[in-house]
């Protein structure tokens, strides 16, 4: 199994709070490694409640758009979207979980952005497979 594209989450919990540079760094190495077999990497940016602080994370969020451009690779903005919407309905059933209405919203969300995101990426990928034919 050879994966074309990798999504890997970019969020409050763990280590992107406490470590942004580091995580940046370890990022790094993911995408490079992604790049060398030619596998696309996605970061998600993953929602928080806006009630919430946020401490940490909008350093590491910093750090990952810095590096967006030198690595080459997409990112779905999550937590922005979710915060656009809060006002519109039932988002979160307490400080961390998103309601049945969020994760609706959150999915199309993510579902919509991966098929623009694949469907760029579908047109380099045919070729090579026709070249390789």
């Amino acid at each position: 199994m050879k994966p074309s594209v990798m999504v890997i989450g970019v969020g409050r919990s763990g280590a992107c709070c406490t470590l942004g540079d580091e995580v940046v760094k370890e990022m790094d190495v993911y995408v490079k490694y992604n790049n060398h077999l030619n596998i696309k990497t996605v970061l998600l940016f993953e929602a928080n409640n806006p009630q919430l602080e946020t401490d940490g994370v909008e350093e590491c969020r910093q750090g990952v758009l810095d590096k967006q451009k030198q690595w080459g690779v997409e990112i779905i903005d999550l937590d922005s979207y979710m915060r656009e919407i809060n006002d519109t309905g039932f988002c979160w059933l307490d400080e961390y979980q998103l309601s049945a209405y969020g994760h609706e919203r959150a999915g199309d969300f993510v579902t919509n952005r991966l098929r623009e995101i694949i469907s760029g990426f579908g047109d380099s990928g045919a070729e090579e497979k026709d070249n390789e034919n």
